[in-house]
């Protein structure tokens, strides 16, 4: 089950899974998919294809060990991403207003953003990424 879905997270973007809906009387004139209402989806595609192709580059140079550390810290990461984000949404108390799912669509595109930048490094220093398990900040940076 979890390579499964590791496989459809990293394959696709998920906005269904990732976002959840936003509701019909906000102001955003393009598809009800959520970023996509909003402006933000073409972002969140741009960096979801960098984060993809960062993990792959990262995982044909491991060992097969290393490769499980990897999974298993990338699926804790979309977890986590998937929490902090709705957590953002909470706080920007926008329950189905006009900015309802802005902070949320925002910290989705820059996490994603984020952790594509970390896997990069991890791809240029394999051995201190090793060290460090694959981990992910947890701060937004």
């Amino acid at each position: 089950m979890n390579k499964q879905l590791l496989m459809l997270c990293l394959a696709w973007p998920v906005v269904a899974l990732a976002l959840p809906n936003r509701s019909d009387d906000q102001a955003c004139a393009l598809e009800r998919t959520p970023l996509t209402r909003c402006g933000e989806f073409a972002e969140y595609v741009k960096e979801d294809r960098i984060l993809n192709a960062n993990y792959k580059a990262l995982m044909k140079g491991l060992g097969k060990v290393d490769k499980a550390t990897l999974k298993s810290a990338q699926l804790q990461w979309l977890d986590w991403r998937l929490e902090k984000c709705d957590d953002a949404d909470e706080q920007a108390h926008c329950d189905n207003g006009i900015c309802a799912g802005v902070a949320h669509d925002d910290c989705i595109v820059s996490l994603t953003r984020q952790r594509a930048d970390e896997l990069k490094r991890f791809a240029n220093d394999p051995a201190a990424a090793v060290a460090a398990k694959f981990a992910f900040s947890k701060e937004l940076k």
